[in-house]
């Protein structure tokens, strides 16, 4: 049978399949966390990866003994943010909001217009 997985099932799947590869550590560097929570990143990883001092990471808890680091770029989210927001028609929004809020309010203490 051919199952196929969209994207984010195959994402899943792939940690899953890391998770599954790490309980054999075999040939894994091994770290340790120091009295102040750091973990140092291995030299090899650091280089093979390109990481380099000073970069952000976002880390998420996958289960009692695994977490996910994932590299991020708090610059280019804020650009990208601005950017977004100049296409933004403020006068229209404020309109909208005005809109939603007197909807709202309507429901919430039953007036009819």
């Amino acid at each position: 049978m051919i199952c196929w997985l969209g994207e984010e099932e195959a994402h899943q799947q792939n940690i899953y399949n890391i998770l599954n590869q790490v309980g054999n550590v075999g040939n894994m560097p091994v770290t340790k966390v120091d009295e102040k929570g750091r973990v140092l990143l291995p030299k090899e990883l650091r280089k093979r990866m390109g990481i380099k001092p000073g970069e952000e990471f976002l880390i998420t808890d996958v289960d009692a003994d695994a977490v996910i680091l994932k590299r991020i770029d708090v610059k280019k989210m804020l650009e990208s943010i601005i950017e977004k927001a100049k296409g933004v028609d403020f006068d229209k929004l404020e309109k909208e909001i005005g809109e939603e809020g007197n909807r709202v309010a309507r429901k919430k203490y039953k007036v009819f217009d």
